[in-house]
């Protein structure tokens, strides 16, 4: 990349810091315009797990900042991966609640340890992990969500009574 082009792009960023899908656009076109990857590896080692032996790589996007990981059981490089027929693929986004602190209002958790599971028992499969918490929301919106939905009595954690709704009124469509 040339120096006008990398200056070009931080200038950018310092007017628009505060509108990251604007910024994210912008990067993307940018990177395609320099003929520059959008992601890049980062590192890749083995790695053991309860689930077995897996390769653990990860990615960067230029565009967002971002990092991605990825996980490979099986060797899928070279003749080895025509042997595979259609290896187990699971993308997944990141969950703090649930991943982390065991959160029991959320599947998240058990969904990505079936999924590795399943890939360990089939010795093949590849699982992309999203770090975009909420479903790419974010954790301030899952936050929010979890504010109006849970609330504290008596040292348990319960689910706060609804608001009688109002029914909706038909509305003429012009």
């Amino acid at each position: 990349m040339e120096k006008a082009e990398f200056s070009a792009i931080i200038n950018y960023l310092d007017r628009n810091w505060n509108k990251p899908w604007e910024v994210e656009e912008e990067m993307v076109k940018l990177l395609y315009q320099s003929k520059m990857p959008r992601l890049i590896e980062l590192g890749r080692t083995p790695l053991p797990t309860e689930y077995g032996p897996m390769t653990y790589i990860v990615f960067g996007d230029y565009a967002t900042g971002k990092e991605y990981d990825v996980a490979i059981f099986g060797n899928f490089t070279g003749k080895k991966f025509m042997d595979y027929n259609y290896p187990l693929v699971r993308v997944h986004s990141s969950c703090r609640t649930s991943e982390l602190f065991h959160a029991d209002n959320c599947e998240c958790r058990q969904e990505l340890d079936f999924a590795l599971k399943q890939m360990s028992k089939e010795k093949k499969g590849i699982l992309i992990y999203l770090n975009q918490e909420g479903g790419g929301n974010g954790i301030k919106a899952k936050i929010a969500a979890y504010k109006n939905t849970f609330e504290i009595k008596k040292g348990k954690v319960i689910v706060k009574k609804r608001q009688k709704r109002q029914a909706i009124k038909r509305l003429r469509w012009i």
